[in-house]
């Protein structure tokens, strides 16, 4: 995913179009990648009996994307600019990529939880792990 940071940086400061389909091409490729390891990624993090509905919600990014994507990116390129929707798209990213740490609990293995159920650093919470 980070050659999909990096080339969407790339396409919004394109100093032409020509340039700007080449990276929108090289974000796509490396935006692949995650669709095609989520089924096994799912399959790490998620028991049989909750793998399920983990799908569905997983695939609901390459059904929707498609169909919401142009029509948000529309909106905010015709108000914007065009290269202020692919600045979004960055930030967008970056907000999911900072959240994960807290709100997948594989992530959450070099954290521990407090009986209120927070995160917090293993060296606040005095675990030896």
């Amino acid at each position: 995913m980070a050659l999909f940071f990096v080339w969407n940086i790339a396409a919004a400061l394109a100093p032409n179009v020509e340039a700007l389909m080449a990276f929108r091409f090289l974000a796509g490729f490396g935006a692949s990648a995650s669709l095609s390891v989520g089924g096994g990624v799912i399959a790490d993090l998620f028991d049989e009996e909750h793998r399920g509905g983990a799908t569905a919600i997983f695939a609901l990014g390459p059904v929707l994307g498609p169909v919401l994507g142009p029509i948000a990116g529309g909106y905010l390129a015709e108000g914007a600019g065009w290269r202020w929707a692919r600045m979004h798209l960055i930030d967008t990213w970056n907000l999911a990529d900072a959240t994960e740490d807290f709100l997948v609990p594989q992530y959450c293995q070099r954290l521990d939880f407090n009986r209120a159920g927070s995160c917090e650093p293993r060296k606040q919470s005095g675990s030896p792990r």
